[in-house]
This record gives C-alpha cells, sequence and structure tokens, in this order.
C-alpha cells in the first residue's frame, strides 16, 4: 500500500493501480480496508484515464481518454476533468461536457444551464451535494 502512495504521488498510476492489486489479491477477503483500496483503485484507474487528456497528447489520445471515462461513470475523477473545461481546443471541451453529465448523471435541463463554464460546474457539483461521494 505504501508503494501505491509512493507511485500515486510521482504521477505513475498505472504503476500504484498494479501494486494496489497485487496487495489486494494477497490480502484476507476480510480486510476491513478492502472497501477503501478497492475505491482508491479505481480512483487511481481514472487518474491515469485523466493523465493521458494533457494537452501534450495527441487530440485522437484525448478524446479517446474521454470517451473511456464517459463510460466508466467514475464520479472520483469529476474534480479532475474540470479544468479541461478552460481548455483552448473547443472539442475537448465539449467532450469534457459530456464525460462530465454522463458521469455525474445531470439531466438535460442542468446541462443546458452549466454547458462548459467551469464554474458553474464546480458551484452545481458542490452545491448538489454530489461531491461529498468521493
Amino acid at each position: 500500500v505504501g508503494m501505491a502512495s509512493a507511485l500515486e504521488a510521482r504521477g505513475q498510476f498505472a504503476e500504484a493501480v498494479r501494486a494496489l492489486q497485487n496487495y489486494l489479491a494477497l490480502a484476507p477477503a476480510d480486510d476491513p480496508s478492502r472497501n477503501d483500496l478497492l475505491r482508491w483503485r479505481e480512483h487511481l484507474r481514472g487518474l491515469e484515464q485523466v493523465s493521458q487528456i494533457g494537452p501534450n497528447r495527441p487530440f485522437e489520445e484525448r478524446i479517446r481518454a474521454l470517451a473511456r471515462l464517459e463510460q466508466s461513470g467514475n464520479r472520483l475523477v469529476v474534480e479532475s476533468l474540470l479544468p479541461f473545461l478552460d481548455d483552448p481546443n473547443f472539442r475537448i471541451r465539449w467532450a469534457t461536457v459530456h464525460a462530465l453529465a454522463a458521469i455525474t448523471q445531470a439531466d438535460d435541463r442542468t446541462l443546458n444551464r452549466l454547458g462548459a463554464d467551469r464554474s458553474s460546474w464546480e458551484d452545481w457539483w458542490t452545491r448538489s451535494g454530489r461531491g461529498e461521494e468521493r
């Protein structure tokens, strides 16, 4: 678990996931920390995808990573996605909106109101109480 934490701190999310998986494979099924570790593993998987959206990545790779996050429904990455609403590329901004809408299950009315405005999404995520599920 310490190794996974160190790897996460260095941004090596895939390696951190593997370290956690190795620990979980050896840990007893009734380990009281198991649920927290599984949740952490999902968070790390999401961060691994988020790291592939960075502006230094090819456009197609960024779009594919956003699509994977959209399909994952991983609510643990919502706050990590919000900065991409400020991306200079219009298509990245709207792919981020679609990913956020799917992950947060925002209805059409909410989606129309929020658009691609980062501060609106941040406020809504906090006010709606959905941020508490982290």
